[in-house]
């Protein structure tokens, strides 16, 4: 068979192969964040689906690739495995056709394997610690966490987002998990921008001592419990039953327990946490605050500014919260009954009216979105909520301070992703990344990185807003090649 024969059978089963793969990928990521509006009306609906073009997938994530990133990595996966088997297939059969007696699974193999390359990473070393204390994450597994060793006297400890679990359905190990139920070694923050970018002569953090707190029981790192669920027939599988470990605020402790043994004499603490972490944020800045008596000591929260619910108290007695209150000193008459989230931010800020407390929110989070529509809000508005926490909390404390931007993600401190594009080497410092969103992010005029610097060094800022939702608006200018 000629070359141009052989073609004539490979590139259009190729290509319709590839339009499958896109397909599955597209719709994937549609169900699994449930049709939203954002993604337009599509094609068609049929029965309880929408059908949208193969190519809305790409279309979807470069809009903000670090956008629900899990979900579309899972689903290109899924695109992978429907488009690999008919390229191979066809050109099995127009190799097998052409009379050459080579094996065709070794011409493939020829073409695709590439050498592999040394990994080079420029950060400094990240080290896993596992703490003796800790009860463990979700299943009973090891819980460990991660530090990166700099200035012993500059403190940041961060609290990871990663997702909750409150039902047999959003708890179960199968299909797509709402949490992350382990702490393994390869979740570490060593490939991660925004503040664990320490190579950025801009990182206001690049010379602390970074410790991360991975989350890994589907608490918010709020509960002291275990809880057995019942999970319900799905996904092919029978009913059956399922033990959390909610014990993310004794994992949580065990860490801090080892940072306050191990830097006993700091001169500046930042804690910081995003998403999941973000909520329970304003209790741990009490705990180290009471710990270290007379430290400088920050708070910042990205995300979790909307979870103003009455729906959330039933979260707060599946993890057993109330027991955790009553063992931090200060929180222990916060009755669980009616406890919302802004509750601890008042609690915490009345204990401590020196520190002020920051909270970092996207106007249409579609994360905190999700959730509230989990929780059973039929028809969550993000923005609505956003509004009535924050005047929940400025009624009772002066001390909050709120950075609301445009856009519909959260966790900006882990950095990538943004909406532009790295178009060459200079860019992005060589990196093969879009622009890091830690560092272009601007806001009504107020630049984030600015207002992220001063909050975490304990200077002053002012309530940053943004007037138009929808229009991104960036503080970068492109760097021009040398001469």
């Amino acid at each position: 068979m000629t070359f141009a024969r052989r073609a004539l059978i490979i590139v259009p089963l190729t290509l319709l192969a590839l339009a499958a793969g896109f397909a599955v990928a597209t719709q994937d990521v549609a169900g699994a964040l449930h049709y939203p509006r954002e993604f337009g009306r599509g094609l068609a609906d049929i029965g309880p689906f929408r059908i949208y073009p193969p190519w809305a997938f790409a279309e979807w994530f470069f809009r903000d690739p670090h956008s629900h990133l899990r979900v579309f990595e899972d689903a290109s996966l899924w695109g992978l495995l429907a488009a690999v088997p008919p390229v191979l297939l066809a050109i099995i059969v127009a190799v097998s056709r052409s009379g050459n007696r080579r094996s065709p699974t070794a011409h493939v193999v020829q073409e695709t394997i590439m050498p592999s390359q040394p990994d080079q990473s420029f950060r400094q070393a990240w080290h896993n610690v596992l703490p003796a204390a800790a009860p463990g994450a979700s299943q009973g597994t090891p819980y460990s966490f991660w530090v990166r060793q700099g200035d012993p006297t500059k403190l940041a400890a961060i609290f990871a987002g990663g997702g909750a679990c409150w039902t047999g359905e959003n708890a179960a190990l199968y299909g797509r998990p709402f949490y992350r139920p382990f702490a393994g070694l390869e979740d570490g923050p060593a490939d991660g921008g925004g503040i664990f970018d320490t190579d950025n002569p801009e990182n206001p953090l690049a010379d602390y001592t970074l410790v991360y707190l991975p989350t890994a029981n589907g608490d918010c790192f709020l509960g002291d419990s275990v809880t057995i669920y019942d999970v319900p027939a799905m996904g092919g599988r029978p009913a059956g039953k399922i033990n959390i470990l909610h014990k993310g605020y004794d994992n949580a402790a065990s860490t801090l327990d080892w940072v306050f043994k191990t830097y006993p004499n700091p001169k500046t603490v930042a804690v910081l946490g995003w998403s999941a972490g973000g909520i329970a944020s304003p209790l741990y800045t009490h705990i180290v605050a009471q710990h270290y008596p007379g430290v400088q000591v920050t708070h910042f929260a990205d995300g979790g500014g909307a979870y103003h619910s009455e729906k959330v108290a039933a979260l707060f007695k599946s993890w057993g919260t109330e027991s955790v209150l009553k063992r931090v000193k200060g929180f222990e008459d916060l009755p669980i009954e009616g406890l919302t989230n802004e509750d601890l931010y008042i609690r915490a800020a009345e204990l401590h009216p020196d520190i002020v407390f920051h909270q970092y929110n996207e106007r249409n989070d579609a994360v905190q979105g999700m959730f509230l529509q989990l929780m059973g809000e039929k028809r969550p508005d993000v923005p609505a909520n956003l509004d009535k926490a924050h005047a929940y909390i400025r009624a009772k404390v002066p001390n909050f301070r709120t950075y609301t931007s445009w856009g519909n993600d959260e966790g900006i401190i882990g950095g990538y992703y943004n909406a532009v594009l790295a178009m060459n080497a200079l860019d992005n410092r060589g990196r093969p990344h879009v622009l890091d969103r830690f560092y272009t992010r601007q806001t009504n005029g107020v630049r984030f990185l600015d207002w992220f610097t001063a909050a975490v060094r304990g200077k002053p800022v002012q309530d940053v807003a943004c007037l138009d939702s929808e229009t991104p608006e960036y503080h970068w200018t492109r760097p021009a090649f040398p001469r």
